[in-house]
């Protein structure tokens, strides 16, 4: 069974791959972290990944989560396509309800830190970086 945190990331791959503006860019390549050894991979771009930031934050009686996620935009074009692409995950994300049927835990979504860009030289690509606070049930939830 997958991990909690790991559940609500997969919800908002979901999301996003639900968005065609996203996928018309990245087809599927939206990964749930940086690759260990870029050269080896020779990832395709543009691509989207998608990282926890920190612990995260337990209430309620274990029933309440929030969590911080720095979602990455690369590409290897400029740095405004990778904003470009950044803009399309912001509208794809930005104040929705993460829930998908059959999928107990849900979530919400919202950006809170603007993209900062830059080049990362270790992948050779431009990149926009923004963070999302994500709140969701931290037990699955019977309908």
């Amino acid at each position: 069974m997958a991990s909690e945190a790991e559940t609500i990331k997969q919800l908002i791959r979901y999301k996003l791959l639900s968005a065609s503006a996203v996928t018309d860019l990245v087809s599927g390549r939206i990964y749930g972290g940086h690759f260990q050894d870029p050269d080896a991979q020779t990832p395709t771009y543009p691509l989207i990944i998608l990282e926890w930031i920190g612990a995260g934050e337990l209430q309620y009686a274990r029933a309440f989560q929030k969590m911080r996620m720095d979602i990455w935009c690369y590409d290897r074009v400029s740095s405004a396509s990778a904003l470009h692409l950044y803009g399309q995950v912001q509208d794809a994300l930005q104040a929705q309800v993460l829930s998908v049927d059959g999928v107990t835990q849900k979530g919400y979504i919202r950006e809170v830190v603007r993209p900062t860009e830059g080049f990362n030289n270790a992948v050779r690509a431009y990149y926009a970086r923004g963070e999302f606070w994500c709140m969701a049930t931290a037990m699955p939830v019977t309908p």
